[in-house]
């Protein structure tokens, strides 16, 4: 192969969003989500102490902030893929909220319904970071959310993995596999979902 061939870059798989909220949005949704006790787990794949499905109210409250976050995603993915953004509304159909305590972890699973989900990251535990940080097993880490979408291969790039900090909204398409590995620091983990 000649060095004075055209190359071509395809981006290829779905497109992972991530973006960081402020602190006072966090502490706002956070208060709600304590709030909400409406048990969500017979929906949902977790083995979590608590999953809560917010009611109508606290839906549209949350909708109308993350509707930038959504629109920019909504672009982004567009651009990503060399498309034009063909997205005429977007609402949120439901969110819960996620408290997890050490020991708790989500299983492989997707979000079925809608087009795309987020996970938005309210409280992380303290000792999170440092435990991650001296894993020493081959899975993602303790904490962690994997994501993975077709067949593993040495030449492929077929997960990512990330170990969320307060604040962190990630946004994909609703169909991604994803899941939470465990973690034994004190205290919680919180997240709302859609």
């Amino acid at each position: 192969m000649s060095g004075n061939q055209p190359n071509s870059y395809y981006n290829w798989g779905p497109y992972l969003h991530r973006t960081r909220l402020p602190q006072s949005v966090c502490k706002d949704i956070l208060v709600r989500g304590r709030q909400t006790h409406t048990d969500h787990s017979q929906s949902l794949a977790g083995v979590i102490g608590r999953q809560s499905l917010f009611g109508e109210d606290d839906r549209k409250h949350i909708e109308s902030i993350l509707q930038d976050s959504l629109w920019a995603y909504a672009r982004e993915r567009a651009r990503y893929h060399g498309e034009e953004v063909n997205v005429v509304s977007m609402q949120i159909d439901e969110v819960w909220i996620n408290i997890m305590k050490a020991g708790d972890f989500n299983p492989p699973h997707n979000h079925v319904g809608g087009d795309i989900s987020f996970v938005l990251y309210l409280q992380i535990p303290d000792g999170l970071k440092e435990e991650y940080e001296h894993n020493k097993s081959n899975n993602a880490g303790p904490g962690t959310i994997e994501f993975y979408y077709g067949q593993p291969d040495s030449w492929v790039t077929s997960g990512h993995k990330l170990l969320p900090e307060e604040g962190d909204l990630l946004v994909f398409p609703a169909q991604l596999i994803h899941y939470v590995q465990p973690y034994m620091s004190p205290g919680e983990r919180v997240s709302v979902a859609r």
